[in-house]
């Protein structure tokens, strides 16, 4: 564990398996991700694929961060698309 104290929003979460993330600042200090697949992959899921933030309407912490998700991972995977 680090003894570095970060902002949380500018930390953004991770790629995605087979995908990346577009991250920007949208304002008031909010920040927005949108998830991608690489060519020949889709998610499995709709869950999140417009709404990855975090800001002051999250408390500062990305919104899919949890007890069950320390990591900020998110809740599916790109699968291969026929």
């Amino acid at each position: 564990m680090s003894d570095l104290c970060v902002y949380e929003c500018d930390v953004d979460p991770s790629d995605p398996l087979h995908g990346s993330m577009n991250c920007s600042w949208t304002g008031q200090g909010t920040r927005q991700c949108l998830p991608f697949c690489d060519e020949g992959y889709a998610f499995d899921s709709e869950l999140f694929l417009d709404n990855i933030v975090c800001g002051p309407d999250t408390g500062f912490e990305w919104n899919i961060r949890n007890n069950q998700n320390p990591n900020v991972q998110r809740s599916s995977s790109p699968k291969e698309t026929l």
